[in-house]
């Protein structure tokens, strides 16, 4: 099967199911890491440095989820029972979700510098 014949109804169907699939594992990743931050025994050890811009990371990734989700609902569910013949296709070619073009752009580059300056500033201060 070519990726050319993929329809763009089933792209966005796997897109919303491969998304979910990702998010619930980052989930458990960030649970991980949370339980680690507020241990007591590591608790001066992680810095804030690198608490908040995952917190951020982890909101901005539930912002998406929920944002995808709502357009495939639009897609899937009130579009197509209107009965359009490929009223769903059409619907996705035509509409793009804006608060993702936003996170994307905007937020995530923001989220991720202040990941890396703050791994940097950690890596410095432990060689000298």
């Amino acid at each position: 099967m070519k990726l050319a014949s993929l329809r763009l109804d089933t792209a966005c169907w796997l897109s919303i199911i491969l998304e979910t699939f990702f998010y619930g594992v980052y989930t458990i990743i960030f649970v991980a890491g949370a339980s680690i931050f507020f241990n007591p025994s590591t608790r001066g050890r992680i810095p804030l440095l690198i608490a908040v811009p995952s917190l951020l990371l982890y909101l901005n990734a539930s912002a998406h989820v929920v944002t995808t989700v709502v357009h495939g609902a639009n897609g899937f569910i009130r579009i197509a029972s209107q009965g359009q013949v490929d009223g769903a296709i059409n619907y996705f070619a035509t509409t793009v979700n804006g608060v993702n073009m936003c996170v994307l752009r905007v937020v995530l580059p923001y989220a991720s510098l202040t990941a890396w300056l703050a791994i940097l500033v950690q890596t410095t201060a432990s060689t000298s």
